[in-house]
């Protein structure tokens, strides 16, 4: 699984969640840049998107995703009403702060 946070306490206590529901692997990166990159070297099976990442949105994340095939969601602090969310209507909005158990619905658990 592929997580873009680019707050590290918040990525940390997303990656735990998944961990502790038995995801065998999260990887977690703080910029678009990153998350090309981790794309590049291991297609994820799943990925959430925080919508603001540092300065940028990850439009560019959620394209190359959308483009092969990875489902994904968005989190934001910044409720439901965004653009770039619009654009990918199959996309979940998580908004922050969320539970487990909300994040966890994302995979029928």
């Amino acid at each position: 699984m592929l997580v873009v946070e680019d707050n590290m306490i918040i990525a940390l206590d997303i990656d735990d969640m998944l961990q502790d529901a038995g995801a065998a692997e999260v990887h977690v990166a703080a910029s678009n840049g990153d998350a090309l990159a981790l794309i590049d070297k291991a297609r994820p099976s799943f990925a959430l998107l925080d919508i603001n990442v540092a300065s940028h949105t990850s439009e560019q994340v959620a394209e190359r995703l959308h483009a092969i095939g990875v489902p994904f969601a968005f989190a934001t602090g910044y409720g439901d009403d965004t653009d770039l969310a619009s654009r990918y209507p199959k996309a979940v909005i998580l908004n922050k702060p969320f539970s487990r158990t909300e994040l966890l619905a994302l995979f029928g658990s």
